[in-house]
């Protein structure tokens, strides 16, 4: 699996919502904006976009898997944000998952990835995998404030969004070829490495 198109924009509405006029293409491509105007998360909620701060990033792909196996995209998407993540850190922050689809740094959300896919009798005809990582922020709104953090507020040091994007990207290329080279067995050992104890709640 490989993104090779990369489409940069400085504002939209979703970068999920922007790939959406590829789809009949056929073909990988990713979409990374300087900020979301509505950014989204599970359930319709908000993802906090704003200029300049995080990775607004989206990636359109056509993974060749049955829609009883979109979990396994989920669990992709997650271990390559957790490895990016990780390659940043000098201090081995603790970086875990809680289920299904949130990344935490000490019980903090710094990640989110949302989903969408279109099916077809029991296949994935396509899949856009929608990730938000906090990068910069040095505070939240009132009502994110307890629950959220950014990796510069983590004490991990990124020089900037594309560099971090393309270790991103990178990484999550990888947990996608492994599923494909029929690896799902070793992916799911890996996520489950990471998984908050208890599971966390699927809120």
């Amino acid at each position: 699996m490989r993104f090779r198109q990369l489409d940069y924009v400085a504002r939209v509405e979703s970068t999920s919502d922007y790939l959406k006029a590829f789809i009949e293409s056929g073909k990988a491509r990713m979409a990374v904006a300087e900020e979301q105007t509505g950014g989204r998360g599970r359930f319709g909620r908000s993802w906090h976009s704003p200029a300049g701060m995080g990775l607004y990033a989206s990636y359109l792909c056509f993974p060749a898997s049955e829609v009883g196996r979109a979990e396994d995209l989920t669990r992709a998407a997650a271990l390559g944000v957790v490895r990016a993540i990780g390659a940043w850190s000098e201090t081995g922050a603790p970086l875990r998952i809680k289920l299904p689809n949130d990344v935490l740094i000490r019980d903090k959300k710094c990640a989110g990835i949302l989903i969408e896919m279109g099916t077809q009798s029991d296949r994935i005809q396509w899949a856009i995998i929608g990730i938000g990582v906090n990068l910069f922020h040095r505070s939240f709104p009132d009502e994110l404030a307890s629950t959220a953090t950014s990796l510069s507020l983590e004490g991990i040091r990124v020089p900037n969004l594309m560099t971090f994007c393309r270790e991103l990207t990178r990484q999550l290329e990888r947990t996608l070829s492994s599923l494909e080279q029929g690896q799902r067995r070793q992916l799911t050992v890996d996520f489950q490495e990471y998984v908050l104890a208890g599971g966390g709640n699927k809120r």
